[in-house]
C-alpha cells in the first residue's frame, strides 16, 4: 500500500532494502512528514518544504494558511506561532506572505475586536479622506470641498458651487 498524503517511505529505506540491510516488509511502514514539511500526493519518498504564507505540522498533507491579521514570510514554518502579526496600517488576509500597506483613501480600525479585523484595510467613509498610506484613521473633509467613499484627498467644489461646512459628501451649488 502506498504511503498516504502527509507521509512518505524515505529513499534511505529503499536503499537499505535493496542492500538487504532491511527486509522488504519495512517498505510498508510510512513515516509522517516532519514539521515544516508536507506531502500532498500518496506514494512519495520525500516531503516538500512548507510554503511561505503558511505552516506545516508533523504529518501535514498540505500547508495550513497563516490566519488573517498575520503573515508567514519564511518556508519551513512549523506552527501558527511562526506567523507574524501585521503592524498597524497594514493588511494581511489569510495566507499572506507579507504585509501590504493600506493605500491612500483607506485605513485599519485599531479598535476592532480581533487582530484579523484590525489588519484589514477599510475605505474611508463619505465625508472623510486619508492622503497617506499605512494609516489608522481618516480625516474629516475640509471646508471648500467634499469627500466621497474612499477619498484620498478633498475634492474642490466646482466653479459656481461651494461647501462652507466640514465633512461634506457632495457639493452644494451656490
Amino acid at each position: 500500500t502506498p504511503c498516504s498524503p502527509g507521509s512518505i517511505a524515505p529513499v534511505a529505506r529503499y536503499a537499505a532494502v535493496l542492500a538487504r540491510a532491511l527486509p522488504a516488509s519495512s517498505l510498508a511502514r510510512c513515516e509522517p512528514c516532519e514539521p515544516g514539511q508536507f506531502q500532498d500526493v500518496e506514494g512519495q519518498v520525500v516531503c516538500k518544504p512548507c510554503s511561505r504564507g503558511g505552516y506545516c505540522v508533523a504529518g501535514a498533507a498540505s500547508p495550513s494558511p497563516c490566519p488573517a491579521g498575520t503573515y508567514g514570510g519564511a518556508e519551513h514554518a512549523t506552527g501558527v506561532a511562526d506567523c507574524t502579526a501585521c503592524k498597524s496600517g497594514m493588511s494581511c488576509p489569510v495566507g499572506s506572505t507579507e504585509e501590504t500597506p493600506c493605500s491612500a483613501g483607506s485605513y485599519t480600525n485599531e479598535s476592532a475586536p480581533t487582530l484579523a479585523e484590525r489588519r484589514r484595510c477599510i475605505k474611508c467613509a463619505a465625508g472623510t479622506y486619508q492622503s497617506g498610506q499605512q494609516s489608522t484613521g481618516c480625516k474629516v473633509c475640509e471646508k471648500g470641498g467634499y469627500c466621497t467613499v474612499g477619498a484620498a484627498m478633498v475634492r474642490p467644489c466646482a466653479a459656481g458651487s461651494y461647501n462652507d461646512l466640514v465633512g461634506q459628501t457632495d457639493r452644494r451649488s451656490g
